[in-house]
């Protein structure tokens, strides 16, 4: 489990890496707020409810859908030769990125609790009294 959060660290921050090289610290900066920004007003206001509404196993998945196409903003964003698309294009990215971080993490903080209460439930013999579902 460490080896994949290392992965999936090393997939979010050398985007981000690479933006502060491309643009220069600024604009590195300026990603890295936007991505905070978002992520910060998303987990107060929509990443409890959306989690709830779609279920935790649907909601990491989205996440992870999310981080694909974070990820191919800067590959798209990298092929275009005009500034101003590039930093819109980023843009969209870090957006999409701070959005479904915070309902990825809200999302597997109750998947994790929820099994971890089966496994205990199961490790003190009583019997299961909540069925491993989305909802």
């Amino acid at each position: 489990m460490s080896f994949l959060w290392t992965v999936g660290m090393t997939c979010i921050l050398l985007p981000m890496n690479y933006a502060a090289s491309v643009f220069g610290t600024s604009a590195g900066s300026f990603f890295l707020g936007l991505d905070y920004t978002v992520l910060t007003i998303t987990s107060v206001v929509f990443a409890a409810p959306f989690v709830d509404y779609s279920g935790p196993k649907t909601s990491l998945g989205l996440s992870c859908l999310a981080l694909i196409c974070y990820l191919a903003c800067f590959v798209v964003a990298d092929m275009v030769e005009n500034e101003a698309l590039k930093y819109v294009i980023m843009s969209i990215g870090m957006s999409l990125d701070g959005a479904f971080g915070s309902i990825g993490w809200v999302a597997q903080g109750m998947y994790y609790s929820r099994v971890a209460y089966l496994y205990h439930q199961k490790q003190v013999g009583l019997p299961l009294l909540q069925p491993v579902s989305d909802h």
